[in-house]
């Protein structure tokens, strides 16, 4: 008596036992396969091949598909039946249409049972509709997204405003997440992603300081600086000396240079833009909205956190007060140019440059004071002499008489 279950053996490899025999699976190889050049049927041999048809070389690895050998139970009389069988005996549910199939009709794709209906719709079908219904599990990589948004800010800058706390919020309530992924992973992206929205903060510390040294040996400059307004491209530095004022503009890695002489300024004029409004209130209403389709949709925390964003992008503006345009008026011409960025900065701008002024004024000035207040004493002295003089000639002249 012959043991033997090798699903491997074929009925007629073994002697004494037939398919009958072994209940449990038999292999089926298939007798050809298609060309993916060609769509041709070919042999299906292992190995290295050329299709006759086409001419292209192929590498084929054939294994033998294990069919289960059943037997279908007949039905009772208050039993449910098969869909395609009614005498046959319910065993099994198709997992894409529902029917009830028996052993017969039951066809075990992996951990899914289908029937036999279903199973030749799916061969019939091809690219991507087939390819993506066989797509059954689905991980969401929040720790790939935080990556993403803690480094993808550099593109657009202003966007770190929500970057900062969309980050946070991903690692606070997805932190275990990468776990219990299918393919379990470690939490390191989200350590990384604060990695992106922290080292502009740290190399622009760096920046500052290693200016800061290296001002300390150089040579002192004849300007110093009294104001900066940025933008995108460079903006816009202004320094002050002792007898000009100087607007150095930069745009990207070039450097342009206006002075305007301190004796040739007729005055300086600061007022609000109308745009900082514009800036208050577009960036306010864009996150409060984001805030509240995420406290309706998505969660009330992230709702929470970018309404918090908001209202605190509302307050910083508050607090820094409205932006500036300027206006400087010499004895040629007026110029529009951005003195401040914020008008809450003029007052102490416009006083070092009203001291500057006056210090200038006042030693072009001094050479022509004394002479204006001396002038007027030299007659004076002259006369008191003359009449001493006088005195002293009158009294001599009679003596000289007598």
């Amino acid at each position: 008596m012959n043991l033997s279950i090798n699903p491997f053996i074929t009925g007629s490899g073994a002697a004494g036992s037939s398919a009958s025999d072994d209940p449990t699976s038999s292999p089926i190889g298939p007798a050809a396969v298609t060309c993916p050049h060609c769509s041709a049927d070919i042999p299906a041999d292992s190995g290295w091949q050329s299709c006759p048809y086409c001419q292209k070389w192929l590498q084929i690895r054939v294994w033998p598909i294990v069919r289960h050998n059943t037997n279908a139970v007949s039905a009772l009389s208050d039993q449910a039946t098969c869909f395609f069988h009614p005498d046959k005996a319910f065993q099994a549910c198709c997992q894409r249409c529902g029917r009830f199939v028996c052993a017969l009709c039951d066809l075990q794709l992996g951990a899914e049972h289908v029937c036999p209906t279903c199973f030749e719709r799916g061969r019939g079908d091809s690219g991507a509709e087939a390819g993506k219904a066989e797509w059954r599990y689905r991980d969401v990589l929040y720790d790939s997204i935080a990556v993403t948004v803690g480094w993808g800010w550099i593109i657009f800058w202003p966007t770190i405003v929500a970057a900062i706390p969309a980050v946070i919020f991903l690692h606070v309530k997805y932190r275990k997440a990468p776990r219990s992924y299918l393919i379990p992973r470690s939490g390191w992206r989200f350590w990384s992603a604060y990695v992106g929205l922290a080292w502009l903060p740290l190399l622009l510390a760096s920046s500052i300081f290693v200016r800061w040294m290296a001002g300390r040996h150089c040579l002192k400059s004849a300007f110093r600086k009294i104001s900066r307004v940025g933008s995108l491209t460079g903006g816009t530095k202004w320094y002050l000396s002792e007898d000009c004022l100087l607007a150095a503009k930069r745009m990207m890695y070039a450097v342009e240079y206006r002075r305007f002489y301190l004796r040739d300024l007729e005055y300086i004029m600061v007022w609000p833009s109308h745009l900082w409004l514009w800036r208050l209130i577009i960036p306010a209403v864009l996150l409060a909205a984001l805030g509240v389709s995420l406290w309706q949709w998505v969660n009330s925390t992230a709702g929470a956190i970018f309404s918090s964003v908001a209202l605190a992008w509302v307050g910083l503006e508050l607090a820094l007060g409205p932006t500036a345009r300027s206006s400087i008026r010499t004895t040629g011409a007026t110029i529009d140019l951005p003195l401040v960025k914020r008008t809450r900065r003029a007052r102490k701008v416009l006083a070092k440059i009203d001291a500057a002024v006056r210090a200038t004024r006042g030693v072009i000035e001094q050479p022509t004071a004394p002479a204006s207040i001396t002038s007027p004493a030299e007659p004076h002295v002259q006369t008191r002499s003359e009449a001493s003089a006088t005195a002293s000639i009158a009294a001599v002249t009679p003596t000289n008489g007598s």
